[in-house]
C-alpha cells in the first residue's frame, strides 16, 4: 500500500513539474520539459495556447516479475531528448469499442501519461 501511494505521489509530482517547468519557447519551436529522468520534447497547440507532452512513461512495463504487481517506478535516465508528441498505444481491453477490431495485438507496456499544460507566456506567430 505504501509503495502504491509513493508511486501515485511520484506521478503527481511529474505532472506538477511539467506544468511549472515548461519552457515558453519562441514561436515555431517545440516546448521542452526536463524531469528527473531526462528531457522530453512536446508539441504546442496554438488554438488553446497549450503545450502537450504525450505518451510519457511513468513506470516500468509490467513484464516478468512485475506482472500483476503494483507499478514499479521508472528507474532509467537518459541524456538525449525524447519525443513526446504521440499518444501511447491503447491497452487492449480498455476503451476498445465494437469488436471485431482487426489485427489487435495485446499491449502490455501500459504505464504512460499524457500531460497538457498552459504555456507560461503567449506565443506570437
Amino acid at each position: 500500500m505504501e509503495r502504491a501511494i509513493r508511486l501515485l505521489l511520484g506521478v503527481a509530482c511529474v505532472q506538477i513539474a511539467i506544468s511549472f517547468v515548461c519552457a515558453a519557447p519562441s514561436a515555431g519551436s517545440a516546448p521542452t520539459v526536463t524531469i528527473v529522468n531526462g528531457t522530453y520534447v512536446g508539441l504546442h497547440n496554438p488554438t488553446y495556447n497549450q503545450d502537450f507532452f504525450l505518451g510519457i512513461p511513468y513506470a516500468q512495463p509490467p513484464l516478468g516479475n512485475l506482472r500483476f504487481n503494483l507499478p514499479a517506478s521508472l528507474n532509467t535516465s537518459f541524456t538525449e531528448s525524447r519525443v513526446a508528441t504521440t499518444y501511447s498505444p491503447e491497452c487492449v481491453g480498455y476503451g476498445v469499442c465494437c469488436p471485431p477490431v482487426p489485427a489487435i495485438l495485446p499491449i502490455t507496456d501500459i504505464w504512460y501519461r499524457s500531460i497538457k499544460s498552459g504555456t507560461k507566456s503567449p506565443r506570437t506567430a
